[in-house]
């Protein structure tokens, strides 16, 4: 049965599907177009439309964008690795790199060997002048090859 917007449950699936293509094909505008759908008409706790539009604001760098879309995702999911990792990315944004480096570390208690969480990392060492720090991490993570 339609739900009271009209669309079919189906529809939001198809929404998320028709996402992922944009998203392959860099078109994050058409992709943010059909999860907003999603999230304002559809389905509001869709996880995966919320996790896509984060992922998006992540790679147009607009922290502020993604903040508001995990503040969001956090009213009713609880926080994973992945979802921390989007946090810890609006925070380095926005240039709240304590705020950062704090996220990350609960990342770690969760997850060990999360590469996306240890490449954040490392860049956030670089940007706030631990160079020392960032070149072990990046060791860690990129070994030397004999």
């Amino acid at each position: 049965m339609p739900n009271p917007s009209g669309f079919s449950p189906k529809q939001a699936a198809v929404n998320i599907a028709e996402a992922h293509l944009f998203m392959q094909s860099q078109r994050y505008f058409d992709a943010l177009k059909l999860l907003h759908q999603v999230i304002n008409e559809l389905e509001p706790h869709n996880v995966e439309a919320h996790l896509m539009c984060g992922e998006i604001f992540s790679e147009l760098r607009d922290g502020e964008q993604l903040q508001k879309v995990v503040a969001h995702l956090f009213t009713f999911q609880d926080p994973t690795p992945e979802s921390l990792l989007l946090q810890a990315r609006a925070e380095f944004f926005n240039r709240k790199y304590d705020d950062c480096e704090s996220t990350i570390d609960q990342i770690e208690n969760i997850k060990r060997d999360f590469l996306d969480a240890a490449v954040l990392k490392g860049e956030l060492y670089i940007r706030i002048n631990n160079a020392a720090e960032a070149v072990s991490i990046f060791r860690g993570i990129f070994p030397r090859k004999p």
